[in-house]
């Protein structure tokens, strides 16, 4: 059994890091996918269900085969531990569950403004050395795009010596985000139907407004090169005008993107662990205004939504009166 010790994370190759902050349904894997399309960038999804999802559940990659069969991972866990059987993976989730649960996130924000260095799990920190190094050897030096969302999972991981972590926080109107998480969606699965989770009004919205004051109060100190704010709904109206500023922070530019119209880029395979089933969907992304949400969502929900977000909408650019919403939930 491969040994996980305090000090392995140390003596890694430095690599790049682009991490998608964002509340779950605001369209990281819309935008994933796009950056991905970019020579010497890997989307990899969710990185942080890597342990559950992947190698316990064996779920779906991007590229349409269950996570052992992948290629890819086999490559990248043999690359960091010498095979998925090497992998003492429960212990790895229990550091996970001591280091980046929700119910931490209070206290790391306190932490955080008070000039706290947090102390996270050096198991885990290992683990997730090892990953991020293999994918960087795996893909000769690819800049990694990552989804996993959480502020405090970026929080952890910028903290490794080796890493060099910049943050685009995708932010979308609550609104349309809790429409988004109100839908039945299938998900990823190799054995038969299975369903996304659904969150009602109240919990969407509290996770959307938990997520984006969390994430801007740790970051919003650091320069334009390690971290950015960007609408979803900007996204989708200018994908070349965003994905520009996205990617002006790994000193590519909107021009390395396989555009065939303004709103049009085809796609190839992905390799995305974990994350929107749409990651799934092979050929073209077309991004698009989609103002269902608007039409469809209840006077009840968007009430709710609406209430529950007030206090810090307007802060990320959102008034109570509709704002257009665009695809990806």
């Amino acid at each position: 059994m491969t040994t996980i010790t305090e000090g392995a994370y140390r003596n890694h190759p430095s690599c790049r890091v682009l991490f998608i902050a964002a509340a779950g349904r605001s369209g990281s894997t819309l935008l994933a996918t796009l950056l991905g399309t970019v020579d010497g960038l890997c989307s990899v999804g969710e990185l942080r269900f890597l342990w559950q999802r992947g190698i316990i559940e064996n779920r779906l990659c991007g590229c349409g085969v269950p996570f052992r069969d992948c290629d890819f991972w086999q490559e990248v866990m043999t690359e960091a531990f010498g095979g998925i059987e090497n992998i003492d993976v429960e212990r790895i989730l229990r550091a996970q569950d001591s280091s980046i649960r929700v119910r931490h996130v209070p206290r790391r924000l306190v932490e955080s403004r008070v000039g706290i260095d947090p102390k996270y799990d050096p198991v885990y920190l290992s683990a997730l050395t090892q990953v991020y190094s293999a994918i960087h050897r795996v893909t000769s030096g690819a800049i990694i795009v990552d989804t996993s969302k959480p502020p405090i999972y970026i929080d952890a991981l910028r903290r490794l010596p080796h890493m060099d972590v910049a943050v685009v926080h995708l932010v979308r109107d609550p609104r349309a985000n809790a429409y988004s998480w109100s839908r039945l969606k299938r998900r990823d699965s190799a054995e038969g139907t299975a369903f996304m989770e659904q969150h009602s009004a109240l919990k969407a919205s509290l996770l959307w407004s938990l997520w984006n004051v969390t994430s801007r109060a740790i970051w919003i100190k650091e320069p334009a090169r390690r971290y950015i704010q960007v609408r979803y709904e900007d996204l989708v109206a200018d994908p070349p005008g965003e994905s520009d500023r996205v990617l002006g922070m790994v000193q590519r530019s909107s021009r390395d993107v396989p555009f065939i119209a303004p709103n049009l880029v085809p796609t190839g395979v992905n390799h995305m662990v974990a994350g929107n089933p749409d990651r799934l969907n092979g050929g073209q992304l077309e991004l698009r205004v989609d103002q269902r949400w608007q039409r469809e969502m209840s006077r009840r929900q968007r009430l709710v939504a609406s209430v529950v977000a007030a206090p810090v909408m307007h802060s990320f650019g959102y008034s109570l009166r509709n704002h257009k919403a665009g695809n990806g939930g």
